[in-house]
């Protein structure tokens, strides 16, 4: 498509009208946008989305150019069928991923209602947004940006980490697996070394929901536990030695 794309540009008659001018003008500064922004901490690859989508409309002229200009046709239809089987294959996969997305949407919908009703108006923390916005006080609703406050020296953990040395939070809600590998984007981590320490330390693992821990205070939180586990979080057995949790194994 980016060929066709070029092709588009360098082939395509955009003088006479100045409607394919504009887009085209419009293709360079998404493009130009893209690729200056993308440098950033939090760049992604949506911000190539634009661009490429607007690449594609250009796409389309600069096939019928290169048809009309080289007489190719004969071996560009040869290149569609031989290039055919991959879109078909990445359709097969986006159907079948899509499927099983809509089959599951009305039981997950029906598993978070569940679990939002337990954890709501708590105090909680948790490094997913959906979940922090239903704790009576809501901290660090966005914990990636925090990270990079901090880094720039105009944020600091330290204060909710006393928190949770303090068990001050009825619940905290992570990523499976993410207080021994917490992983990161673009070498940032949501949270510093000395969050995870006081989660360790004072909060152990109590249940698993979708993609979800949940992690209680040490002291008593059999309340919450049982609502959690009415609802279908698989409970979770860890041995903890010094502060680090070691799964075992869950269970029902």
């Amino acid at each position: 498509m980016t060929l066709l794309a070029i092709a588009g540009v360098f082939l395509v008659p955009w003088k006479g009208s100045p409607e394919r001018l504009l887009l085209l003008i419009y293709c360079a500064l998404a493009w130009l946008i893209a690729l200056i922004t993308i440098p950033q901490v939090g760049g992604n690859i949506n911000y190539f989305w634009e661009p490429l989508l607007v690449s594609a409309v250009i796409a389309g002229p600069g096939l019928c150019e290169l048809q009309l200009k080289a007489n190719l046709t004969p071996k560009v239809a040869l290149l569609f069928l031989l290039l055919l089987p991959m879109p078909l294959r990445d359709m097969t996969y986006i159907l079948a991923q899509d499927y099983n997305e809509v089959s599951g949407y009305w039981a997950r919908k029906a598993r978070w209602q569940s679990f939002v009703s337990v954890i709501s108006g708590r105090r909680l923390l948790s490094t997913f947004p959906a979940v922090t916005a239903f704790s009576s006080i809501p901290e660090i609703p966005d914990p990636y940006l925090n990270s990079v406050l901090e880094i720039g020296g105009q944020w600091n953990f330290s204060p909710v980490a006393a928190e949770i040395d303090a068990s001050v939070f009825d619940l905290v809600v992570i990523g499976k697996g993410k207080a021994d590998y917490p992983g990161g984007h673009r070498g940032i981590r949501i949270w510093n070394d000395r969050m995870w320490e006081s989660l360790k330390m004072r909060y152990g693992p109590a249940c698993a929901i979708e993609d979800m821990e949940v992690w209680l205070p040490r002291r008593d939180s059999s309340e919450i536990l049982s609502k959690l586990s009415a609802i279908g979080c698989l409970t979770l057995r860890r041995q903890v030695d010094g502060g680090s949790g070691v799964v075992e194994g869950n269970a029902r």
